[in-house]
């Protein structure tokens, strides 16, 4: 900038913009200017330094599993059977340039049903040995540990190893969940994968309700029971082979006509007391369901009815058994009513006893009641009498005082 003569003690300003270059961070940066003139013996050279802070890093992972040795005597050679060795990958990295990852670790606790193969254990590409010592990871207690100390780059980094199928693993899908983190990183990564143990065997789970058909929480005799029964197979790319739910009604309970209705297009009936849906073969992990209807006997105030279906199908050895009990409320009788009150009667007047008669019974005198009426005249008619006497009294005396 050309400012020509100054005469004056102004100041003179100079502004621009500049932009960092990428692969400075955490670098500085010393910028000099030079102020000279016609006149000066020596140029001013004012300078400025600027400290290049790194970005934030943003983290990205991934994680798989690959077949690469079958068991012996295995032969599924698409798919992991039990005593097979798999090999684990964990790739991580961050995806923003000039920016700082500190102290990047991979972690990865092995799940059950994984056995880690000793000494397979690689980190960036480098083998390291199992011990918690000096290099860049190790294997202990079950958890698999890579560390990468502080990462400016891109690039992925990786930890992998090897592991068997442990026994008793056949059909069960083992979940591995890794771990990727740093100490500037508020949200860990998790990658995860998935294996699913051949051979497939189906897995039944089921489940038995009643409900109150009027909502109420409780039963009483009489009211109508709506059970339901649902089963599925808990075993994704396996088969149920010809899925058969039935109920046996207990004792107590009558089958409403007409009120089974089946899922997913299965079929069911009701015969002798037993209900019974037919599902065919199962190749999902959808529920299949049933629901009817039973009403409970009148005889039933009071009891605990106990329903037990059965869940089956022809590659299931062990058939489930869903159960359900409901418990009659007892209905309460009506409280005995009170005899009614009875005036006591009066006792009859003792009368005198004659000297008993002796000779032929037959002509002895027979017992009479007491004459109860006649003894309630008498009192009455000496009542009246003695009634009017005092009335002819009190009028003798009135006249006698007026008299005199």
């Amino acid at each position: 900038a050309n400012f020509g003569d100054v005469t004056d003690t102004e100041w003179r300003t100079v502004t621009f913009h500049a932009t960092i270059d990428s692969g400075y961070a955490e670098q500085t940066i010393e910028n000099i200017a030079v102020v000279d003139g016609g006149n000066l013996n020596e140029p001013d050279e004012p300078s400025t330094d600027i400290e290049v802070e790194p970005k934030d890093p943003v983290l990205e992972s991934e994680k798989t599993a690959i077949l690469i040795e079958k068991g012996e005597g295995n032969t599924d050679e698409e798919n992991a059977e039990v005593g097979d060795t798999l090999l684990y990958t964990i790739q991580a990295r961050n995806t923003v340039e000039d920016s700082l990852v500190k102290n990047l670790i991979i972690r990865d606790e092995l799940p059950e049903g994984l056995e880690y193969v000793p000494g397979t254990l690689m980190v960036d590409g480098e083998a390291v040995t199992d011990e918690n010592d000096e290099d860049a990871g190790y294997y202990v207690d079950g958890e698999i540990v890579g560390q990468f100390g502080d990462v400016r780059n891109t690039n992925w980094h990786t930890v992998a190893f090897q592991v068997t199928v442990g026994e008793g693993q056949a059909s069960q899908d083992i979940e591995n969940i890794a771990t990727v983190d740093a100490d500037n990183i508020d949200e860990p990564e998790q990658p995860h994968e998935v294996v699913l143990i051949y051979p497939r065997e189906p897995k039944l789970e089921s489940e038995k309700t009643a409900e109150n058909l009027e909502g109420n929480a409780d039963f009483h005799a009489g009211d109508t029971v709506v059970y339901t029964i649902q089963a599925r197979n808990t075993v994704g790319d396996s088969v149920v082979e010809n899925l058969v739910l039935s109920d046996v009604l207990p004792d107590g309970l009558r089958f409403v006509e007409g009120s089974l209705e089946v899922s997913n297009g299965g079929t069911g009936d009701y015969e002798d007391g037993v209900i019974t849906a037919s599902f065919g073969d199962v190749s999902d992990t959808d529920w299949r369901m049933i629901t009817f209807q039973a009403t409970i006997e009148s005889d039933q105030s009071g009891n605990t009815i106990e329903n037990v279906a059965t869940v089956e199908a022809d590659n299931v050895e062990t058939p489930g058994t869903p159960s359900e009990s409901i418990t009659v409320e007892k209905e309460s009788s009506p409280p005995p009513q009170e005899p009614e009150e009875h005036q006591p009667e009066p006792n009859p007047e003792p009368k005198p006893e004659k000297p008993e008669e002796k000779g032929d019974e037959s002509k002895q005198p027979e017992e009479t009641l007491p004459n109860t009426a006649t003894n309630n005249f008498n009192i009455f008619l000496m009542g009246f009498i003695l009634l009017v006497a005092g009335a002819g009294i009190w009028y003798w005396r009135r006249k006698k005082v007026r008299v005199e």
